[in-house]
């Protein structure tokens, strides 16, 4: 019985020395990550970073922390984000992020609040990414307006040198009583010449813009190839909204779609929003 003990207690103390060594060097890896993007321009900041998981996984924690591309054009900052990985599967991470953030597109500032939001993230050779991000409970404030979605998920998978991306929301509520049960966005991602390591490769550095945007509410496709083309008779609220209320500078009276305020937030994406002649 004293035998067993003691190669229990032996067994105990590889595994909590191996824990021990495989968490220094995760957290070494993290470290120089983020002193390799600041390296090139990214402005990451945080108050902590903490490295917890024991005994089977490596955690890393990142207490208010704070991203911005390069260019100044994209920024993200919530209360804490987390890097879960398995001891056993390096390639495999899952990030955590927290039930309130704000994203920055531009000017424009976004709030988004959720009740559950992860992402699975699996590289493999030649620096393939696939990633699926599933938020339960999405709320998205820009402004005056706010819209919520029951489910949201975004998958990304690389093929060869280029990313696609698709993006599918459910059962929007917003503050027009939008009538419409699903949307969906996909698209391809151009990446620069020569990629860096960031994991999510939606932001994978610089000049990094989405291509071939297409919007689909409810099965009719809005927009195509980055061009608006509206159905004329897809239905918002009770209303029939056409082409004419987003292709013109001003549009109707009725409508609460702003132009401007289209091409504010496509614009950093490379997304052309056509006007009428």
């Amino acid at each position: 019985m004293r035998r067993l003990l003691n190669l229990l207690i032996l067994a105990v103390l590889i595994w909590s020395a191996y824990w021990v060594w495989g968490a220094q060097k995760n957290k070494t890896r993290m470290t120089e990550w983020i002193l390799e993007q600041r390296e090139q321009g990214w402005v990451i900041k945080f108050e902590a970073l903490d490295q917890m998981g024991y005994p089977n996984r490596f955690d890393i924690t990142l207490r208010k922390p704070s991203i911005r591309t390069p260019d100044g054009i994209i920024a993200w900052q919530g209360e804490f984000l987390q890097s879960l990985r398995l001891s056993y599967k390096p390639n495999h991470v899952i990030i955590v992020f927290p039930r309130t953030q704000s994203f920055e597109l531009g000017k424009k500032v976004f709030y988004i609040s959720n009740k559950k939001a992860r992402a699975s993230v699996i590289t493999g050779a030649f620096q393939a990414h696939r990633i699926i991000l599933e938020i339960a409970g999405l709320e998205v404030a820009l402004e005056d307006y706010k819209i919520g979605f029951s489910k949201g998920q975004l998958a990304i998978l690389r093929e060869a040198n280029q990313h696609k991306f698709d993006i599918k929301l459910k059962n929007p509520k917003s503050d027009h009583n939008t009538a419409l049960n699903n949307l969906t966005i996909s698209g391809d991602i151009e990446m620069p010449a020569a990629p860096n390591s960031f994991p999510i490769p939606i932001i994978n550095g610089i000049d990094a813009r989405f291509t071939n945007l297409k919007v689909v509410i409810d099965g009719k496709t809005i927009i195509s190839h980055g061009a608006i083309t509206v159905s004329p008779d897809l239905e918002f609220g009770g209303q029939i909204f056409t082409s004419l209320n987003i292709l013109t500078s001003s549009g109707s009276q009725d409508s609460h779609v702003d132009h401007t305020q289209i091409e504010d937030i496509a614009t950093p994406f490379g997304i052309r929003v056509s006007r009428a002649p």
